[in-house]
């Protein structure tokens, strides 16, 4: 039972850093958009 709950913890961490790190990119990729939108060159190459 204790190796089963430790087992749960650690899952529970991963899933914690997958959905923060997951949550900045979004956060990365929505300033990058405002940034592309106001910059012609760099939205050309997102696009692409």
């Amino acid at each position: 039972m204790k190796g089963k709950a430790a087992h749960n913890s650690v899952y529970v961490a991963i899933a914690g850093e997958v959905v923060n790190r997951r949550s900045v990119l979004l956060r990365n990729f929505v300033l990058n958009g405002q940034e592309s939108a106001s910059n012609p060159l760099l939205h050309i190459h997102a696009k692409r």
